[in-house]
């Protein structure tokens, strides 16, 4: 009798044990963490979250990335259409660029990514330039250091599009894609590469790839992106990442989902990547890879669609952001529902604090980076 006491005490300690492992499991404790977000909402207010406290800092056209250093939030974008910037903690720097366009020419420029490393600031992006035949325009990738541009040369073509950066060290690594050339037709074709300090790799592919978003660990270096097998239809394309060059695709739980990544983080060797899925019904899905299995992430209510930007794993837990439909707010157009800026602890999605007049603008309610310490 003794013996059979000790083994359902026993039992009852494991199960107890048991428990309350899966029930931290599944509410990790993030109270230690500090955890920024940027995005915008409300088709252009400009914003940040620190532990969910929102800062606003003014109207912009676009926010394109966020980095962390020293505490300080920089975020990378544009304002009145086509002027490149950067803001630290909400103050705005421009970013020049070197148009030689004339005024009845379309001009442009973009600031596409940001990487803060200490003190310094290191932004990429684009400015149109004019071209000789066959081309009048084209866009000449860049990246700022500050607010001195670098301009990017080394691709075979005219057309070129910078997309992201990482920094490592003195090392500049900034993914992208150019177009192929004499495919400058119908359909153009582009081939996905990186840029270290400037000297260009290809990234194996069949047809049509790109980079959307590029991490370096141990100097190894992973690119997140898309490409098209030649076989397949028009805008059939497999997302992926490339691992030092070596292509791993990535697949969803329904085959029958279009999807597509948005950016890549790297633990340890451990490859994340986050996106989000496109039913037949147009209706989307956040989720997540980790070493290419997929996580779905569900909205704020259970019909909500959703769509994951950004991904940063601390301590083993996923941090996802990005924008959900959320639980009450209407459009006041269609009648249905309109979405806001939220992110995910592993798969538990938590709403952002806005101030929201256009519900209906669902891409421009987005959570666009994250970053945990």
């Amino acid at each position: 009798m003794k013996n059979l006491r000790i083994i359902l005490i026993a039992s009852v300690i494991s199960l107890t044990l048991l428990y309350s492992c899966s029930k931290d499991e599944d509410n990790p404790n993030i109270s230690k963490y500090t955890i920024y977000m940027a995005g915008e909402y409300d088709i252009s207010q400009a914003c940040y979250w620190k532990n969910g406290k929102r800062t606003d800092f003014g109207n912009v056209s676009a926010i394109t990335g966020m980095s962390v250093s020293n505490g300080n939030v920089y975020m990378s974008g544009y304002y009145n259409s086509f002027v490149p910037c950067y803001w630290k903690n909400g103050v705005k720097t421009d970013l020049p660029d070197d148009t030689d366009l004339p005024a009845i020419n379309f001009k442009a420029s973009y600031a596409n990514g940001i990487y803060a490393a200490g003190n310094d600031v290191y932004t990429v992006g684009s400015y149109n330039v004019k071209d000789v035949s066959p081309y009048n325009v084209r866009a000449q990738p860049c990246y700022w250091k500050n607010t001195s541009r670098f301009d990017i040369t080394d691709y075979p073509d005219r057309f070129a599009e910078a997309t992201c950066i990482f920094v490592s060290g003195d090392d500049i690594y900034i993914g992208g894609k150019y177009l192929v050339p004499g495919t400058n037709g119908p359909i153009e074709v582009y081939q996905a590469c990186y840029w270290k300090n400037g000297v260009k790799t290809d990234l194996p592919a069949d047809i049509d790839s790109y980079v959307t978003d590029i991490y370096v660990e141990n100097g190894k270096v992973y690119a997140a992106g898309s490409w098209k097998n030649e076989s397949w239809p028009l805008f059939s394309h497999t997302r992926c990442y490339w691992a030092d060059g070596q292509k791993v695709d990535l697949i969803t739980i329904n085959p029958n989902d279009r999807y597509d990544v948005k950016a890549i983080f790297v633990d340890n060797g451990t490859v994340y990547a986050a996106g989000y899925c496109t039913d037949d019904e147009l209706n989307t899905t956040a989720c997540y890879w980790k070493d290419g299995k997929q996580t779905i992430l569900s909205g704020l209510n259970e019909a909500a669609r959703s769509r994951a930007f950004s991904i940063y794993v601390k301590d083993g837990i996923v941090f996802t952001s990005g924008w959900s439909d959320s639980k009450s707010g209407v459009c006041n157009v269609t009648g249905s529902k309109g979405a806001v800026p939220c992110y995910w602890v592993d798969t538990k999605c938590k709403e952002l604090s806005v101030k929201v007049s256009n519900w209906c603008d669902t891409e421009r309610n987005n959570a666009i980076g994250i970053f945990v310490e």
